[in-house]
Order: C-alpha cells, then structure tokens, then sequence
C-alpha cells in the first residue's frame, strides 16, 4: 500500500468506512462536500491524524495493506477459531465456499467459550471484528480508533472481547494472507452482500 493508500485511511473516512454508519445524498457527494464531510468527521471523532511509520511485516503494516480486506479477515480468522463448533451440525457448511479451505486448517485451538446457539456468519464477523481489535497494542492509535466502522454498527464490533486471547499472531498473519492471495476471496461490496445480505454494499 502506499503513503497515498495510509492518507486515505487518516484524512478520507468517507472512502471505507461502513455505508450503515453515514449515507450521503447526492446533493452533497461533490468532492468539496466530501472534503469538508471528512474533516468533520475526524474532528468528531477526535481521531489521531499521525500514523508512525511501521515496519514492514508488521501487524499494523498488514492493517494499512490489506484495510479494505479487514471484514474478510475478521470471518477468517472467526472461522479458524470456532472450527469445533462450526463441524457439530455441519454448520460449517453455511460458510461461503472461499472460506471453507481455511476453516478446515488446524491451526489453532478452537476457542472453548463459544455459545452453543447457531453460528450465523454476521455472528462470525462480529467475533472476528473484535479478535482485529483484541491487537491494539500492536497498533497505532490512529489505526485502531478507525477499525470498528469497517464494520456495519449492527454487528456490535465490540462484543464479547474475553475470548479474543486465543487469536495469536502468526493465524492472524495466516489470515491476511490467504485473503490477500486466493483470488475468491470477495471484494468488500460483494463480500457484505454474500455475508451479511440484510447490509447495504460499500
């Protein structure tokens, strides 16, 4: 990604953020209401416009590579952790076909505190949304005050944080991985449409 890719996370809310969270009309989705739509946003928010520069291989430079990816990482990541329970049932097979090969993997310890009701997929992405941001130490702050409103508001990014422990790093690398290198992998308007249909697009 590049400097110009990291601007926008910092100083361009409105091109990623959730489409749940603020819908422009097209009276003022000119560039220069945009811009100012932007800067009150951030200033809002009391976002950190600073991002130090982060090492290649990092977390946080995962974070910045792959951001419009971080919705897909968090079902990954929620799939490989709940594999246990995601087998009894066959739940497993509600799981778009692209994920299904990275469920399968044996890659960690299935997480014990998972309730035993169904595991629908926006429940998935939810655990996921909050195992991204279990990592916060890991991250600038700038990064991790803009992480949740990738996500649609209803999904309640914040839920649950007590079991994220058991997400360790190197399936965490696995996951950004194999959604930046298997071609099925959705982009963000199909992937919220095929996860999570009752979402508008990004």
């Amino acid at each position: 990604m590049t400097a110009t890719s990291l601007e926008k996370i910092l100083f361009e809310p409105l091109s990623w953020i959730h489409p749940q969270w603020l819908t422009l009309s097209q009276a003022i989705s000119g560039i220069r209401q945009q811009s100012i739509i932007n800067q009150i946003m951030i200033e809002c928010q009391g976002w950190q416009l600073h991002c130090p520069t982060s090492a290649a291989g990092s977390i946080a430079s995962l974070y910045i590579r792959q951001w419009h990816q971080l919705p897909q990482v968090a079902l990954l990541l929620a799939s490989q952790c709940c594999r246990a329970q995601l087998a009894y049932r066959g739940q497993r097979l509600q799981l778009p076909g692209w994920i299904r090969p990275f469920a399968d993997l044996s890659m960690s310890t299935s997480v014990a505190n998972i309730p035993s009701t169904a595991l629908t997929v926006p429940w998935l992405i939810t655990w996921g949304s909050g195992a991204l941001q279990s990592v916060t130490e890991r991250l600038p702050l700038a990064l991790s005050q803009r992480v949740p409103l990738l996500f649609p508001p209803a999904l309640g990014v914040s839920a649950g944080k007590a079991c994220y422990d058991a997400v360790d790093i190197n399936l965490m690398r696995a996951a950004f991985q194999y959604a930046k290198r298997n071609p099925y992998v959705p982009a963000s308007r199909h992937f919220w449409r095929q996860c999570y249909p009752a979402c508008p697009s990004a």
